[in-house]
C-alpha cells in the first residue's frame, strides 16, 4: 500500500496518521513497567457508590518458560511483575502479570490478604477469575490501544493536575461506550474515564514511582495448612 492509500485510509477511518502514531506511542508507553510506579483513582460506580483504589507494580520475578512442544524450540524465562490492587474492604491483591495491558487468561498466580488475615496463595484454576479484578484498567486501556476511535488531544483537569492528554473512545465488554483520556506522564496510561449518559467512570487522584508491597508476610497456599 502507497502512502498516499495508508493517508486515504486513515481519513475515511477519521482519523490522522499522526493522532494513529500518537495512539501508538502512548499505548506502548503504558506497556513499560516499572517496579515502584503507583497510581490511585476514583472509582465512580452505577447509583452513586464511589470508591477510592490504588494499582501498583510492587516486584519482578523472572518465570520459566512453558514445556515447549515437540519439535520446538524451548521458551526461555521471562520477566514478569507484580500487579498490586488496593480494594474495597481491605483487601489487597496481586497478581502476577506477564505484560500491561493484559488478559486475565495471562494470570497464573494471585495472592491476597484481607485486613489483618493471613496472605494467601490462590491455586492456579481460580487465577484467571481473580485475575478479572484487575481489568478495571487493563481492559479499558487494551480496548483503547486496539479497538478505539481518536477524538483527538485536549487539556483535561483531574485531582491530579492538569494533564495534556488524547480522547478516544471505546467500546468495553457488554457494549458500554467509553471515553478515555490517555497521556504518557502517568503509569498505566489512563488519566480519566467516563460513560454517557450514567456518569459512572473513573479519575485519577495521583501517582508515584515509590510504591512498595502492601503484603510482606510469606503467603500460604490455599488448603494447605497455616503454621501451627
Amino acid at each position: 500500500m502507497t502512502a498516499r492509500s495508508h493517508a486515504l485510509l486513515f481519513l475515511l477511518l477519521g482519523v490522522t496518521p499522526l493522532a494513529a502514531q500518537d495512539l501508538e506511542d502512548l499505548c506502548a508507553g503504558a506497556g513499560r513497567l516499572a517496579v515502584g510506579q503507583w497510581a490511585a483513582y476514583r472509582v465512580d460506580g452505577f447509583g452513586g457508590v464511589r470508591v477510592d483504589t490504588r494499582y501498583a507494580i510492587v516486584g519482578r520475578e523472572s518465570v520459566e518458560g512453558e514445556e515447549p512442544v515437540e519439535g520446538q524450540e524451548p521458551v526461555e524465562s521471562e520477566d514478569q511483575y507484580w500487579l498490586e490492587l488496593e480494594l474495597p474492604g481491605g483487601m489487597m491483591m496481586q497478581m502476577l502479570i506477564p505484560s500491561y495491558p493484559f488478559p486475565p487468561e495471562s494470570v497464573r498466580r494471585v495472592v491476597a490478604k484481607i485486613g489483618d488475615g493471613p496472605a494467601m496463595e490462590y491455586p492456579e484454576e481460580m487465577a484467571v477469575s481473580m485475575g478479572r479484578q484487575g481489568q478495571n484498567l487493563s481492559e479499558p486501556l487494551l480496548k483503547a490501544c486496539n479497538e478505539s476511535e481518536t477524538v483527538g488531544w485536549e487539556t483535561v483537569t483531574v485531582p491530579a493536575g492538569t494533564f495534556h492528554a488524547l480522547r478516544v473512545k471505546a467500546i468495553l465488554a457488554g457494549g458500554d461506550e467509553k471515553d478515555i483520556w490517555l497521556s504518557k506522564d502517568v503509569p498505566f496510561g489512563i488519566i480519566r474515564m467516563t460513560e454517557e449518559p450514567e456518569g459512572t467512570g473513573l479519575v485519577l487522584l495521583d501517582h508515584g514511582t515509590d510504591a512498595t508491597s502492601s503484603i510482606t508476610e510469606t503467603p500460604q497456599k490455599m488448603g494447605e495448612p497455616g503454621p501451627g
